[in-house]
């Protein structure tokens, strides 16, 4: 029963998208809008299109490259799949973080182990933050005239920035500094026992040792002698992370907006960054107004909306709905009762 109602939660969560864009365009929107509209520039609008191609294909292939790197391994097109899988959760859960998870999940009944499963998917995930970071450290000290406006934005950064490094610190530390780490879990199962939520702790305990050993050596072999797979996924990260940049840049462009390319990837890294933790499901609602407070000084006010609904459109909800069809396929083995 749970299929149904993710996806009618995506259906939901577009439809509020749609209209908070609906209602930017309605108030800003004016007859140079259908001009720009009709003059636009196609080849910047298909190369546009081509970078999200590009956007999605590094992603894939860099977590091919990354559970390679475990020792273990998986198709490409699966690599496609689970990257759609993790947009579609990624969209419907508050502050973005079902993606991950539900990744891990599906890698696990894919027989790769939790541990090497859970490496792969954090490490991923730690060097888009990682990439992105630089991203914005350089835009606050090199571009910080585009904070001018809306200076809260600075503030949002820092702790945006504060928050992953204290997660990636956890992550390092739960790999070479385990005790701390079992011990809180093991405190969050003894509580889940005394609320008669779950059974057996200590056997939950044991289990993520064991998990956090396989993590660890992982990581080891990353570090290792696997470590043309690490750095090379860290590259691709970058080439991700510009790819999508890039890809707003062209939309933009394609109107015919003066937008210089530096001004413009300090503008959109700092948007991918701070919509990283914004607690609404796929940032919806508060994704359009960060996108609007960030660029009203550098889109005409009757182009904002257009802009917006394409940005949304290609960054978040064609591969979300694709991800929904992919989180279908995997309906039989994400409702088994198969144990992890």
């Amino acid at each position: 029963m749970k299929m149904p109602i993710n996806i009618k939660r995506l259906i939901i969560l577009t439809l509020i998208t749609l209209l908070i864009i609906g209602t930017i365009i309605y108030f800003t929107a004016d007859l140079r809008t259908l001009k720009a509209i009709r003059d636009i520039n196609i080849s910047f609008f298909l190369m546009g299109i081509f970078f999200y191609f590009l956007e999605v294909s590094f992603d894939a292939i860099r977590l091919k490259l990354l559970i390679r790197g475990t020792g273990h391994k998986i198709g490409l097109f699966e690599s496609y799949k689970l990257i759609m899988f993790q947009v579609f959760f990624d969209v419907i859960t508050p502050f973005s973080f079902g993606g991950q998870p539900f990744q891990i999940y599906m890698l696990h009944k894919k027989n790769i182990p939790g541990g090497s499963a859970t490496t792969a998917i954090i490490t991923k995930l730690f060097f888009g933050a990682i990439t992105l970071m630089f991203l914005v450290i350089w835009a606050m000290f090199f571009r910080s005239e585009i904070f001018i406006s809306a200076p809260v934005f600075k503030v949002m950064i820092k702790v945006t920035g504060g928050i992953l490094a204290f997660l990636v610190l956890l992550f390092i530390m739960g790999l070479y500094s385990p005790r701390p780490t079992i011990a809180v879990v093991s405190a969050f199962f003894y509580v889940l026992w005394k609320l008669k939520i779950s059974r057996h702790p200590d056997k939950m305990k044991n289990k993520i040792i064991r998990q956090l050993i396989l993590a660890k050596e992982s990581f080891d072999g990353y570090i290792g002698h696997r470590f043309f797979y690490f750095i090379n996924s860290f590259f691709l990260s970058f080439c991700m992370i510009l790819s999508s940049i890039l890809m707003l840049l062209c939309f933009i462009w394609g109107f015919n907006v003066s937008l210089d390319l530096w001004t413009g990837i300090a503008l959109t890294a700092s948007l991918i960054f701070i919509i990283t933790f914004l607690p609404t499901p796929g940032s919806s609602g508060l994704g359009e107004g960060v996108f609007y407070l960030l660029y009203k000084d550098y889109l005409p006010p009757y182009l904002i909306g257009v802009v917006i609904f394409l940005w949304r459109f290609f960054f978040h909800y064609i591969s979300a709905f694709l991800g929904a069809f992919v989180t279908a396929s995997y309906a039989e083995e994400l409702l088994s009762r198969k144990k992890i």
